[in-house]
């Protein structure tokens, strides 16, 4: 379930807050609702922050169909562009998926993403400079 969503334009950032189950509509409503946010173009980066939440569903046949609706945004709305995405989860039962979808994601996808256990990590890789 989406919990919130905000834009920070002064950090260049799209904050997504989710907790609960997840599955692939959430991530499609997660997409309609920070396109229509006041302040969000295509260069903005993206901090995902999951709170409790139930990854059971997420078999490696439905993480393949997820990175294929994420394969399709990146050619769709981004057009190429390289962004990052930085995935916050303290659940350390979740971390195997995190990692797998991290290097998966570097395989498939223009977008720069990592997985952090804090948030104030994940802000600080954000906010650095580009290469």
């Amino acid at each position: 379930m989406i919990d919130s969503i905000k834009i920070s334009p002064d950090q260049r950032v799209c904050e997504i807050h989710v907790s609960g189950a997840l599955d692939l509509d959430t991530f499609a409503q997660t997409r309609e609702q920070f396109m229509a946010l006041p302040g969000w173009h295509k260069d903005i980066d993206y901090l995902m922050v999951y709170h409790r939440v139930f990854l059971a569903e997420f078999t490696p046949e439905l993480t393949g169909q997820l990175m294929s609706r994420f394969e399709a945004f990146d050619r769709d709305v981004l057009d190429g562009r390289r962004v990052r995405m930085a995935f916050v989860c303290a659940d350390e039962t979740a971390e195997p998926l995190m990692r797998f979808w991290e290097a998966l994601s570097a395989q498939r996808r223009p977008v720069d993403e990592r997985f952090f256990r804090s948030e104030t990590d994940a802000r600080a890789w954000l906010q650095t400079p580009r290469a």
